[in-house]
């Protein structure tokens, strides 16, 4: 019980910290278009190039995403760093990290909190 009890700690922590980080990003940055370029190891990792409002044209690599070469996609960036902050502007490349963290800091608080185990009981 311990364990589930320390371990729903560092998990929960870790989503509250996640979910703030990615607060802040949402509400200081910028949303543009950017547009596929290329495409980097099939249709799931499309190359997107876009230009700031600085007028620096920026390329980053996105990930799971379905596109083709001349789509058009939002971009959210931080203008203080682009290059490093560029993320494909959808709720699924946003938010999944969270979602799944908050889904595991769930359980394990209901595990740690109820006396439940994981593992099965005739090991």
């Amino acid at each position: 019980m311990v364990i589930f009890n320390s371990s729903s700690c560092y998990v929960s922590l870790s989503c509250l910290f996640s979910l703030s980080e990615q607060l802040a990003f949402v509400n200081s940055s910028v949303v543009t278009q950017g547009t596929v370029v290329k495409l980097d190891y099939g249709e799931r990792h499309p190359q997107i190039s876009f230009v700031t409002k600085a007028g620096e044209r920026v390329a980053f690599p996105g990930s799971f995403v379905s596109a083709k070469v001349g789509d058009n996609v939002r971009v959210r960036y931080n203008q203080n760093n682009p290059l490093v902050s560029a993320e494909i502007d959808s709720f699924y490349i946003l938010w999944i990290e969270i979602i799944i963290s908050a889904v595991f800091a769930i359980a394990f608080l209901c595990a740690g909190l109820t006396g439940q185990e994981f593992r099965s009981r005739y090991e």
